[in-house]
């Protein structure tokens, strides 16, 4: 867990988790207090480093809108509703979009 603190006020926090050469970035939260200071574009790059550090090759944001890569880009700049400001936050980054088929959740029943 990574926090950014300032004048000691917590202002955002992330978690981010390893396995092997991949880290995984999972779940933040911000304050509206200092948001023009943009803690959470600290905690993702000390993340990125933290899993560089530690043998990490990908480092994962986890996460965007169901839409087409083409879509994506042409509603990013307008929309905000739900995952779009993720996305755009996330998208700042770089890095490369992969599609994956999610979490998979076992139900045993007895």
């Amino acid at each position: 867990m990574l926090c950014a603190f300032f004048g000691g006020e917590a202002l955002a926090a992330l978690m981010v988790f390893q396995r092997g050469r991949r880290a995984w970035y999972f779940y933040g939260a911000s304050s509206d207090e200092y948001r023009e200071l943009m803690p959470t574009y600290l905690l993702q790059w000390e993340a990125m480093r933290w899993a560089r550090t530690n043998g990490c090759e990908t480092y994962d944001l986890w996460g965007v809108p169901e839409a087409s890569e083409d879509q994506l880009e042409a509603e990013f700049p307008h929309r905000s509703d739900g995952l779009w400001g993720v996305y755009r936050f996330k998208r700042g980054f770089g890095g490369d979009l992969h599609r994956s088929h999610g979490p998979w959740i076992e139900f045993i029943s007895h």
